[in-house]
């Protein structure tokens, strides 16, 4: 995908446009200045200002008269600006942080492997935090957020009106309700800058990640989970006609997933915390001889374990092993 940046300088009177007057401006210079590609395609634009209604307005005059002329030739479409918590090529991220009441701090970062919006990550993220205070055997928890949607969602403040956002209101409170006390508050965004740069950095890579900060891959959303556990499938067609192909190759029991295997016994699936944990321990823990990583994924599936990525995910780990560079023939 081709990537191109167009920029002006504003000029004597253009200083003095209007911020709307500026928008279009700028969409007008774009235009002009790739009129092969304005000519050939149709272009979409992403904003949340009202270029359509302005331009299409009868009382229109003057200069805007003369940009709507000219943009009118082109097949132009607008469409509102999805923000995203943060996004790389890779995926998006988030970041959040549990502090005990003398202050430690426990650093958990995520990355996810499928699209998320804004609302999705900040649902995602708060959702992470709950599973994971919980294993902890945390009783009081309180939690603090960037985000006013789902805070005053969580609160009763505001009604989940779009289809996702009431799954993930749902299944929210759901955990919410397994602690003795639990309070959620909004705090603003300046005051959450450390979160926010860090699930930036969660998007991209995590060779930058300390030690002490936990990571977790995310491969499919919360909400997904739950509809496979209740039997009900999203609105998606696509992502239906997906689950109707592979939910046939896995079971639920006892609230654990497995996936059927034809000539061996159930495989439990695992997560990425956990899977990671066995790779280790099967390539060069107590009984690990360093193999390969067709090897080790042969010897976890004996073992009882199942995760979609695993061949990939073991041949990275092994390819980091520092024993296997060093004395790999």
């Amino acid at each position: 995908m081709s990537v191109y940046f167009v920029s002006k300088v504003l000029q004597h009177g253009e200083v003095n446009y209007k911020p709307i007057e500026k928008l279009i401006f700028a969409l007008v210079h774009t235009a002009r200045r790739l009129r092969r590609y304005f000519q050939v395609h149709p272009m979409l634009v992403l904003t949340d200002s009202p270029i359509k209604q302005v331009l299409s307005k009868p009382e229109v005059s003057g200069r805007l008269v003369k940009w709507a002329i000219e943009l009118g030739v082109h097949e132009i479409h607008y469409a509102p600006r999805t923000a995203v918590k943060a996004s790389s090529s890779d995926g998006t991220g988030a970041y959040l942080i549990l502090i005990g009441p003398d202050g430690e701090e426990h650093i958990y970062a995520l990355r996810f492997e499928f699209f998320a919006s804004n609302n999705e990550a900040e649902y995602e993220a708060l959702l992470s935090g709950l599973r994971m205070a919980e294993k902890m055997g945390i009783k009081y928890l309180k939690v603090s957020v960037d985000s006013q949607l789902v805070a005053n969602q969580m609160n009763g403040m505001f009604e989940a009106r779009d289809p996702a956002m009431q799954n993930y209101l749902a299944l929210a409170e759901e955990m919410a309700n397994k602690f003795k006390r639990f309070s959620i508050t909004q705090v603003p965004r300046s005051l959450n800058k450390k979160a926010d740069a860090l699930s930036k950095l969660a998007s991209s890579v995590f060779s930058h990640f300390a030690k002490d900060i936990w990571v977790e891959v995310l491969s499919q959303k919360s909400t997904d989970v739950v509809q496979l556990k209740n039997g009900t499938l999203p609105v998606d067609g696509a992502t239906t006609r997906k689950i109707h192909m592979k939910a046939p190759m896995y079971m639920l029991r006892d609230g654990v997933l497995f996936k059927k295997s034809f000539m061996a016994p159930l495989l439990r699936c695992v997560g990425p915390s956990e899977a990671e944990t066995i790779v280790r321990e099967v390539h060069e823990g107590t009984c690990g001889m360093h193999a390969g990583f067709r090897t080790v994924v042969g010897k976890i599936m004996r073992l009882g374990y199942f995760w979609p990525s695993m061949y990939r995910d073991t041949e990275e780990i092994i390819k980091a092993c520092a024993s296997c560079q060093c004395h790999a023939p």
